[in-house]
């Protein structure tokens, strides 16, 4: 793999290819899904359980993002973080770390 932009809408940082998103966007990960992501990473990676909760966890962040400063707005070539305690309801986590049909 290689390095590629950081998920979030709006978002420039190029990661590396081990990384799913910039640190700023990556620290706003609500912890459940953060651990999701790992979880399924380590039990089977790149299969649809880690990939379903990758897509949560950007869904999360960019949702966040919007909520909290519309579209995503870039401050001196870095991301502006929003609060790490902005988190998804326990539903809305749920909901996203269902498999799609």
């Amino acid at each position: 793999m290689s390095n590629h932009k950081c998920p979030v809408t709006g978002c420039s940082i190029t990661v590396g290819s081990h990384h799913l998103m910039c640190g700023s966007h990556w620290a706003c990960v609500p912890k459940r899904l953060a651990d999701e992501v790992y979880r399924t990473y380590r039990a089977a990676p790149h299969t649809e359980p880690h990939l379903a909760a990758m897509r949560a966890a950007i869904l999360a962040v960019n949702s966040i993002v919007a909520n909290q400063y519309g579209p995503a707005r870039e401050l001196h070539g870095k991301p502006k973080r929003p609060p790490v305690r902005e988190v998804l309801s326990r539903s809305e986590i749920s909901s996203n770390l269902q498999p799609s049909h």
